[in-house]
């Protein structure tokens, strides 16, 4: 019994040391789960409440409406001044099938008391890389967000994404909608020929509205902004920081050569640039060209920049003339020949450093510039000279006797036909005014809207163009994807 008994007591002291073993274990790891958790949150990618609310600020619904249709996405401050703010958003967003539209920004959205609703203008467009520059007059905005992230953005990475998904459907009050966060990962980071970043992939919830909103890592960092989703996945797209940098720091958007004469080996164009500088960066531009026959070969670097084709190309410096730069350029050729040229254009940079584009060819018809008499007994140059009557020109320097864009012509050039003596009265019907213009029969019927959106062109297969005036009416199109057409109707105002 003594021995049992024993027994029995040495293993209940067993057990109770096991027993408080296991209570100092469990509070040791308490006390050190609580005193490590705001630092293993941190490094977990956690925001702060003062990041957040900064973000916030710095985020804006962004409205567009025109007469006919209104739209909503989201933007984010990028830079200021004493004057300005400058916001940046999709391009989708601010685009409209209408000329007239109207952009606001609203800071603070939804929040009593704080929110702000400032118009904007769109100062710069890039509807290939889907951006958009916004400026809006204010000397009280919040700082603009980080443009660039301490940390490379990399698989796994937590992210946050700020803005106004479905727009005005989410608002609870007369105000605008609240803000919406949402968080998730980049899942995956695709990269260009080049190697360097071209969209960023997240699983974070991204919607209709999210459009231009930044996304942002644990630092507060831009390292994306929302752009588009893959329906029914959770694959969302960010165009990167870097595609917005490269916008803010200036490049050529579009370029032309518009012939203005050519005359027995002397050929003259204009060529026009126009660029995507919002900040006005770029301190000069000048266009570039060389023959074909002497011109080298571009082999674009690590960054898919490219340099000069040739050492020995010429320079015609731009002049600005509102948004556009210009310039003269001579082509000389007396063996009449036509000749291929390669152009290309120059930006200089705030920091004194070049950026040309990519090489364009351009042929010089000099074969078609031989002087030919013209009835009358004067002469004035044949092929290249007819694209001086192009609107381009201007009416007034076309309908000049002699000279047409500064450059001889010989004669004055003349209209053929006009519109006006093939278009019938005005006639009215149901409120809506017309006029009948008589273009030749057998056509195919057609229904067409004027850019402008103030008139409709209704073409009969008699060859009867209708231009029917309608103030009063809006239009209405409806899209039918199960009968795959689509239908457009007019609503009286």
């Amino acid at each position: 019994m003594h021995s049992r008994a024993l027994w029995y007591f040495e293993n209940m002291i067993a057990d109770f040391r096991w027993s408080a073993w296991n209570i100092f274990q469990a509070a040791l790891l308490c006390f050190f789960l609580s005193w490590t958790s705001p630092r293993v949150a941190q490094a977990q990618g956690g925001l702060s409440a003062e990041q957040v609310a900064a973000i916030k600020a710095a985020t804006v619904l962004v409205l567009v409406d025109t007469p006919y249709e209104e739209g909503s996405g989201s933007g984010f401050l990028i830079a200021k001044d004493a004057q300005y703010g400058y916001i940046a958003t999709n391009q989708h967003v601010v685009e409209t099938e209408m000329p007239r539209r109207r952009i606001r920004a609203v800071l603070n959205s939804g929040l009593p008391g704080k929110e702000v609703v400032l118009s904007a203008d769109s100062i710069a467009e890039d509807s290939f890389r889907d951006l958009a520059i916004l400026r809006v007059s204010s000397n009280a905005l919040p700082e603009p967000i980080r443009l660039d992230s301490p940390q490379p953005v990399r698989e796994t990475m937590p992210v946050w994404v700020f803005g106004f998904p479905f727009g005005e459907m989410l608002a609870t009050s007369k105000m605008h909608p609240a803000m919406t966060v949402t968080t998730g990962t980049i899942t995956s980071v695709r990269l260009n020929d080049f190697g360097k970043v071209a969209r960023v992939q997240v699983d974070a919830d991204i919607n209709e509205g999210n459009s231009g909103g930044p996304i942002v890592d644990s630092s507060g960092g831009l390292v994306g902004i929302a752009t588009e989703k893959i329906e029914d996945t959770k694959i969302g797209l960010g165009l990167p920081p870097s595609e917005l940098a490269e916008m803010l720091l200036g490049r050529v958007k579009e370029s032309g050569m518009h012939p203005v004469s050519n005359l027995n080996g002397k050929a003259v164009y204009r060529s026009v640039v126009v660029l995507i500088d919002p900040l006005q960066n770029a301190k000069s531009v000048s266009t570039f060209f060389v023959p074909q026959a002497h011109a080298g070969t571009v082999k674009p670097g690590a960054d898919g920049q490219v340099g000069p084709i040739s050492p020995n190309m010429k320079e015609f410096p731009l002049t600005k003339t509102n948004n556009e730069y210009s310039a003269t350029v001579n082509f000389e050729n007396p063996q009449l020949v036509d000749t291929p040229y390669w152009q290309q254009i120059r930006l200089q940079m705030p920091n004194g450093q070049f950026k040309w584009t990519y090489p364009v060819r351009v042929l010089v018809p000099f074969s078609k510039g031989v002087q030919q008499p013209a009835p009358g007994g004067n002469n004035r140059p044949a092929g290249g000279a007819k694209a001086a009557t192009d609107d381009w020109l201007g009416g007034a320097a076309a309908a000049q006797p002699g000279t047409v864009g500064g450059v001889p012509t010989g004669k004055a050039l003349e209209p053929i036909e006009t519109g006006r003596m093939l278009m019938g009265p005005a006639q009215t019907e149901a409120g809506a005014t017309y006029y009948a213009i008589n273009v030749g029969g057998n056509v195919t019927s057609t229904m067409q809207w004027s850019t402008d959106a103030k008139f409709v062109y209704l073409l009969e297969e008699s060859g009867i163009l209708h231009k029917v005036s309608v103030p009063d009416f809006r239009e209405e199109r409806i899209l039918r994807m199960e009968n795959k057409a689509s239908y457009m109707t007019l609503t009286k105002l």
